[in-house]
């Protein structure tokens, strides 16, 4: 469980949480997952189903497009002591 104390947060900070949660669906970066409980649902999960939106939105490099770039980078350093030698 990665937030164990959820159940015991007071109810605005569960409400922020949702609401940042249900944000983050409406832009397709995360699924969220409920679960019946009593006369209403809980939060079972969530899940990234876009880390590449994910990378985006926080402004940081999507790590497979930085390693494309380094391996192009060795490859062109490769091919350079090739033709030294």
């Amino acid at each position: 469980m990665l937030f164990p104390y959820f159940d015991a947060s007071r109810s605005d900070e569960k409400e922020s949480y949702l609401e940042a949660a249900e944000s983050l669906q409406q832009k397709e970066i995360i699924t969220l997952n409920w679960k019946k409980r009593g006369k209403g649902e809980r939060l079972k999960a969530l899940s990234c189903e876009n880390f590449e939106k994910l990378f985006e939105k926080t402004k940081m490099p999507y790590p497979k497009t930085e390693a494309e770039k380094i391996s192009i980078m060795l490859g062109e350093k490769v091919n350079g002591f090739k033709k030294l030698t």
